[in-house]
């Protein structure tokens, strides 16, 4: 089977999983309680980030975190926003922490292992061994303590709310039974 075959189904099967997933990120909308992020054209500061209060098709309001120099409740007109997105559930570190601390701690564990070298090859080695173990083990706690204490948090856009005026206009022709087709326009207003 030539190379390039597999490389293809690889990237057709990711396309078949990430494709659904993303239509999916962008069809479901914000709901009241929902950590949000607002970009706005209008708002001072321009991106407020806190819970959502609600959504409408004039407005987004939201309540602030409390670190950020807003009012209690930030209001917007939906046609000033110019972003809106949703946090994903916070991602916590613990074992990218914990795996960077013990290489970290095992490499600083065996520096001063050899520091301390008595030039004694059985006994360096020991001691090479039990500075590395020691190292790694308080390295490790560290790192997975820190990981887990300093979450990330992902955002993913979702549609901004349309703004309360405008005109929608659709139509569609079908064929009708025996002969002719038969026309149809809509006209929508908000």
């Amino acid at each position: 089977m030539p190379h390039g075959i597999p490389c293809r189904i690889a990237a057709l099967l990711f396309l078949l999983t990430a494709v659904p997933a993303a239509a999916r990120a962008q069809a479901d909308p914000p709901r009241p309680g929902d950590r949000v992020r607002v970009t706005a054209t209008s708002a001072s500061p321009a991106r407020v980030a806190g819970r959502l209060v609600r959504v409408d098709a004039d407005s987004v309001v939201l309540r602030p975190d409390a670190d950020q120099d807003a009012p209690k409740h930030f209001a917007v007109a939906a046609r000033d926003v110019t972003r809106l997105e949703v946090s994903a559930e916070p991602r916590r570190h613990t074992v990218l922490g914990a795996l960077v601390g013990v290489v970290a701690g095992g490499g600083i564990g065996l520096v001063s292992a050899r520091a301390g070298s008595c030039g004694c090859a059985l006994v360096d080695a020991q001691a090479n061994a039990l500075g590395f173990a020691l190292g790694a083990v308080v390295g490790g706690a560290a790192g997975a303590i820190l990981g887990h204490s300093f979450p990330s948090e992902r955002w993913r856009t979702v549609a901004a709310p349309a703004s309360g005026t405008g005109a929608a206009l659709g139509g569609r022709a079908m064929p009708r039974a025996g002969r002719g087709m038969a026309l149809g326009l809509s006209i929508a207003t908000r």
